[in-house]
């Protein structure tokens, strides 16, 4: 038995973090708990009660009982914390992801390894951290993912709605994220962007798609964690509505292709919605289309070359 008590990150970090959990849990099949998925976040889809989470061994919560749940997720801190402070413990064990600093900035744990998959199997295993990967599963188990965490109906209605409406403009649909906020720090500001820079990228997609690819017309929905001035983009055929983390990220998943600087929220959105995105890496570098790709930024998989896997930094 797993159990994940780690709090780390916005709503596309903290999805792909569980969704690598759930397909490893599916793939090898050992119980797993989630138990610091936020209520804010647990609200945007039907997880408790949601058919395909049954068929798994994953849940969010140990008991339908809150009294309950609370005593049992104070009983598990407990053990941790003992696991912690104890050398060896026969059936209790923990594994946790170094803090980047300390090792390796790329480093990541690979679900896969057989160490691993032994303790889930056999102990139960704590886990600390964000940088658990399991991309092989990821791919194999999407109809999975996608029934986990498609969002309520409410939501739905609005997404569908919006993509709608904004295909009315346009042959083709394109989602621009442009992520702000923590990202002027985020490894040293490198992937803020302002708002030409993205006009410049949104333009080289309109000319491949149209002369390029032969479509009539494209037009551009712009999701984003702040306020767009859209007259900043009074060029190009732009539909934009202030919306909520969950339109946004599901209205890029219903879009023909993504435009975005890496981060776990356009890449999830890839992922989720089997989209094609261009991930704005270096702006200084021209647009290739061969750079068009599907699913998450290397830079958060296990694909990175830069990273190394946990254990091999260890031993």
């Amino acid at each position: 038995m797993v159990i994940n008590l780690y709090v780390n990150g916005q709503l596309g970090n903290r999805l792909l973090h569980i969704s690598s959990f759930i397909v490893n849990s599916a793939e090898y099949d050992y119980k797993f708990y989630y138990l610091s998925f936020p209520s804010a976040y647990q609200e945007y889809f039907n997880i408790h009660d949601n058919h395909a989470l049954k068929q798994t061994k994953a849940r969010f919560r140990f008991s339908r009982l809150p009294v309950i749940n609370t005593i049992l997720i104070a009983g598990a801190r407990a053990l941790l914390k003992l696991r912690r402070r104890a050398q060896q413990l026969p059936y209790l064990d923990y594994i946790t992801i170094v803090r980047p600093a300390q090792v390796n900035q790329g480093v990541y744990y690979d679900l896969n390894d057989t160490r691993y998959i032994e303790k889930a199997r056999k102990k139960l295993l704590f886990v600390e951290g964000w940088r658990f990967t399991d991309p092989g599963n990821m791919s194999k188990h999407l109809p999975l993912i996608r029934e986990i965490f498609a969002p309520r109906e409410k939501y739905a209605h609005v997404i569908h709605t919006i993509t709608q409406k904004a295909r009315n403009f346009g042959e083709v649909l394109i989602g621009v994220h442009i992520r702000r906020g923590d990202y002027k720090h985020y490894q040293n500001g490198k992937w803020y962007y302002d708002d030409a820079i993205y006009s410049s990228f949104m333009r080289d997609m309109q000319q491949l798609l149209t002369e390029g690819y032969g479509y009539s017309s494209v037009v551009f929905i712009i999701c984003s964690d702040e306020v767009i001035d859209v007259k900043q983009f009074y060029s190009l055929p732009v539909v934009y509505v202030r919306k909520s983390e969950i339109i946004d990220l599901y209205t890029l998943s219903n879009c023909d292709y993504i435009l975005a600087p890496p981060s776990t929220f356009s890449g999830w959105a890839s992922y989720y919605g089997n989209v094609p995105i261009y991930y704005i890496d270096n702006p200084s570098v021209p647009f290739n289309e061969d750079k068009l790709t599907t699913g998450l930024h290397p830079h958060f998989t296990s694909a990175a070359t830069h990273c190394k896997n946990y254990y091999d930094v260890l031993n």
